[in-house]
């Protein structure tokens, strides 16, 4: 089996075939606006290792095959950049999502305000563990 996707693939098959790899693109500082740019191109152009950016992207997208890549090809700097970037949108932006949307839930559904209390306690200290977590492995 060959990776799903290469050097030569253009940089916007990447985003049809899996809209969710934009998240994964930004988080290598990949900006938009590549037009017909192949992912060798881009990653040029940006100073990313290609190798290392194709190995996340075909990961993500299930196109993944190990024993394709081998490990001593794969640009630490970029991949700890990627890692670090992942981390910051999930602390920065989806733990105070996912309290907001458990804010709600609770208020809608649980009327005793000690059992409200308690629930948004479970979250924040599992969410500080989180940012301890990651800010000793960005470290």
């Amino acid at each position: 089996m060959v990776q799903k996707f290469t050097p030569s693939s253009k940089m916007n098959d990447l985003i049809r075939e899996d809209a969710s790899l934009l998240l994964t693109m930004t988080r290598f500082g990949l900006p938009l606006g590549f037009g017909e740019k192949t992912v060798r191109e881009v990653c040029l152009e940006r100073d990313i290792d290609a190798t290392t950016f194709l190995t996340v992207v075909n990961y993500i997208s299930g196109g993944f095959q190990s024993d394709l890549i081998p490990a001593d090809t794969i640009n630490i700097d970029n991949l700890v950049t990627y890692l670090r970037n992942a981390h910051n949108f999930f602390i920065d932006f989806k733990l105070p999502l996912i309290r907001r949307k458990l804010i709600d839930a609770i208020d809608d559904s649980i009327k005793e305000d000690p059992y409200k209390k308690m629930i948004l306690k479970f979250f924040d200290d599992y969410e500080q563990e989180v940012q301890k977590h990651m800010a000793y492995e960005n470290n």
